[in-house]
């Protein structure tokens, strides 16, 4: 959402129901390292997500998609997944990339201390695991978007480092 690397035609404010985010995947490369992983944010069934769709313009659309496929399908983390989202007061289709629980990234059931620890330390390719996670909150934040257990999760990793 606070990284859109694709080309695309607008960004609108959207809400995906029946989905929620969660820091519910690990990222040895990204954001982590094999000996101290990351977490990433994932889509997991129930709740009510708000976020941002992006429209493709026809004349870009293949190397959005190119772009998108590169980054979230290198591995099996991610189903690609069709889903109905609410945009101004009306329902459209979008393709989104939901978590792949059977992955052997899904964290499953972890215990938040040890999010929070896997948060604060884990340091990879992209940077701290920690940046990711308070650039998404503030993305969030100046988008009028609050999710007060990412906020809290978030206060607590600051409380860490």
């Amino acid at each position: 959402m606070w990284d859109a690397t694709f080309p695309h035609a607008q960004a609108k404010a959207a809400r995906l129901l029946g989905w929620r985010r969660e820091m519910c995947i690990w990222t040895a490369l990204a954001r982590g390292t094999p000996e101290c992983p990351g977490l990433g944010l994932g889509l997991m069934p129930g709740g009510v997500c708000q976020g941002v769709a992006y429209e493709l313009a026809v004349e870009t659309q293949a190397r959005a998609l190119e772009m998108l496929w590169h980054r979230e399908m290198w591995t099996d983390t991610y189903t690609p997944t069709w889903v109905t989202l609410e945009m101004e007061g009306a329902m459209h289709p979008a393709l989104t990339f939901t978590t792949n629980q059977a992955s052997r990234q899904f964290v499953g059931d972890l215990a938040l201390e040890n999010v929070v620890e896997h948060i604060a330390k884990a340091e990879g390719e992209r940077g701290p695991c920690r940046d990711y996670l308070s650039n998404t909150v503030a993305r969030m934040h100046a988008l009028g978007i609050e999710e007060p257990h990412l906020r809290a999760l978030n206060d607590m990793v600051k409380t860490r480092v």
